[in-house]
């Protein structure tokens, strides 16, 4: 029965480590083609947990799932943004290009503001399902 899965649903993730300024950041890896970023913390623990929802199928997925994304969209005191920092960081370190990126809503503004100043990197924004 497994054998009629997409390659992401019966793929064991692959856990890996990035560090990016002061936050280092766990992420998952796992599936093949194009690169989608997973970053909504509901949908990395359903990953985490092996629940790969059918959309998701067929995609290298990128899944960070020990970091605090959530307080990266708090500005620095210098006046830049630290998510911008942690996802110029992630895409650099893990060589990344025209990627596309599943989003919480609390990070979509932050993402589409990145996106926009990084022309043909970030090549869709995808809304998290609710």
């Amino acid at each position: 029965m497994t054998g009629s899965l997409p390659d992401a649903a019966r793929a064991v993730p692959a856990r890996a480590a990035l560090t990016v300024g002061a936050v280092h950041t766990e992420y998952l890896r796992f599936g093949h083609g194009a690169p989608l970023l997973v970053l909504d913390p509901r949908i990395a623990a359903d990953l985490e947990a092996g629940t790969v929802p059918a959309v998701l199928r067929g995609m290298r997925l990128i899944v960070p799932v020990r970091t605090t994304i959530e307080a990266l969209a708090t500005p620095a005191a210098d006046g830049h943004v630290p998510f911008d920092r942690w996802l110029r960081g992630m895409i650099d370190g893990l060589g990344l290009h025209e990627l596309t990126v599943l989003v919480a809503p609390a990070l979509e503004p932050d993402l589409r503001r990145f996106a926009a100043a990084h022309p043909g990197e970030i090549v869709a924004v995808l809304p998290a399902p609710r």
